[in-house]
């Protein structure tokens, strides 16, 4: 299997080149197509090609917990060679929830967390891997070691091209107890030589829900469960030029992988049940550059749902007089991260020509998605001749992604959509992409408008 070339041009250069390779799946290659991606900048690699495959779910390890090695010279400020980048807008983290019987009554025994990764580099060893570290208060209390899934690389191209290294790590058997937030320390692990370098740190909110279970009668408490709040990620909306013939964005879906090159927008919410239904024939999106309207070749946006993407929770009781009897009091919290493929495209087309091309229209775009007549979100990014789409001012203070992926700006109708159920305004405004803090003034505004919607956490029945 062939793999694209990267070149690094020289800074006189306007545009930097990124060739892109079709994506890798879990059997035979597919047919490969070579598409450039223009870039803002030339330097090192730091957002390299995405190639996509199947994620594999590697048997973790559980390993003593070990103090990352500190940056040196040769390093990135995170600690991993800077050839090598974290995909942060791919980082999706759940908990599985463990409870055991004592004297036959329910009991948790905790939770461990769940981390889908994602890291690339032009030259990964085989057996890299991740190690995860969760703290609270500095002090280690779950450490998960798993091999990743890295692809082989032809000798004569080692060192030339870009490849992934995906990771669904957890062991049930590293626990944690109670809820708070907590850090996450992400470690790459050196498939050569088992060194361990600094990644990321990330921090993850962990919030209870309280259960009753029994009869109507004699209820009694069930084991509680936790879970992640992603309400600070209701504006880490990723817009990302999938290539033609490649893997989504978020790549445990197989939609669509075929055709031209794509524009998805991957976007977070808590859902209503009318929102889970999203994505029918209705679903269109309505554009414009620099404050005019530009009429689209084509105007429907085709929705999907990455099913593991999502997590649920649902509080329980019967304290209010209502609930005492009959069905008991429900009070269910989710998140859901979608991904829209919208009417647009961008590069080469070939014979392809139904879709409205970004570099056609150079300038500030603000595109609103509709269901219908209702405004489910609207997105602002602006288009260059140079790199099509320009990375958002966030993007410089941390923060990296695949070559095509960038942040886009997100404003939320007043109110909330009809497909939101919970917004919690002062969570977003705290930060994004598990405790990133806004850096820029554009960040911060964007923060700032988010409105509220619902109450953030589940309540009792006594307290609605």
């Amino acid at each position: 299997m062939r793999y694209p070339t990267l070149r690094r041009l020289r800074s006189s250069i306007p545009t930097f080149v990124i060739l892109v390779l079709a994506s890798l799946l879990a059997g035979p290659a597919s047919a490969q197509v070579r598409i450039g991606i223009p870039r803002p900048r030339p330097e090192p690699v730091r957002n390299p090609s995405p190639v996509t495959r199947t994620t594999g779910t590697a048997k973790p390890s559980a390993v003593p917990s070990a103090t990352s090695t500190g940056p040196s010279n040769d390093l990135a400020p995170t600690g991993i060679p800077s050839s090598i980048i974290i995909d942060d807008g791919f980082t999706f983290f759940t908990l599985h929830n463990k409870k055991d019987y004592v004297g036959g009554k329910p009991i948790s025994k905790g939770w461990s967390l769940v981390s889908n990764l994602r890291m690339a580099g032009p030259a990964i060893p085989k057996r890299s891997g991740y190690k995860i570290v969760v703290k609270k208060a500095g002090q280690p209390l779950a450490t998960v070691r798993c091999e990743a899934d890295v692809p082989a690389v032809p000798q004569h191209e080692v060192g030339r091209v870009v490849v992934p290294m995906l990771g669904h790590c957890y062991d049930d058997t590293q626990l944690v107890q109670g809820e708070g937030k907590f850090a996450v320390e992400i470690l790459f692990v050196n498939g050569d030589d088992d060194s361990e370098r600094h990644a990321r740190a990330y921090e993850i909110e962990v919030h209870k829900v309280d259960r009753v279970r029994g009869t109507v009668t004699k209820p009694e408490p069930d084991a509680p469960e936790y879970y992640i709040s992603r309400h600070g990620e209701v504006l880490s909306s990723i817009l990302y030029l999938r290539p033609g013939s490649s893997r989504p964005y978020v790549n445990d879906s197989s939609a669509d992988t075929f055709g031209p090159n794509m524009v998805e927008i991957i976007y977070n919410t808590s859902t209503t049940d009318e929102g889970m239904g999203i994505g029918g024939s209705t679903s269109f999106l309505r554009c414009s550059v620099d404050g005019q309207r530009i009429e689209l070749k084509d105007d429907k946006v085709r929705h999907y749902r990455p099913g593991h993407r999502y997590y649920q929770e649902i509080y329980t009781d019967r304290l209010a007089p209502e609930f005492k009897q009959g069905s008991g009091y429900k009070d269910e919290i989710n998140f859901r991260q979608y991904f829209a493929v919208l009417p647009l495209t961008w590069g080469k087309q070939g014979v392809y020509q139904n879709y409205t091309k970004l570099e056609d229209h150079p300038g500030r775009w603000e595109c609103t998605y509709r269901e219908g007549q209702n405004v489910v979100r609207t997105w602002r990014w602006t288009v260059r001749p140079d790199v099509i789409v320009a990375p958002h001012p966030e993007e410089s203070a941390g923060l990296t992604f695949f070559p095509g992926a960038h942040l886009v700006e997100t404003d939320i109708p007043a109110g909330g959509s009809f497909i939101d159920r919970r917004i919690f305004p002062a969570a977003a405004q705290a930060g994004f992409i598990y405790g990133h803090r806004w850096q820029t003034s554009e960040g911060k505004a964007m923060a700032a408008r988010v409105p509220a919607k619902g109450k953030p956490w589940p309540v009792p029945s006594t307290a609605r």
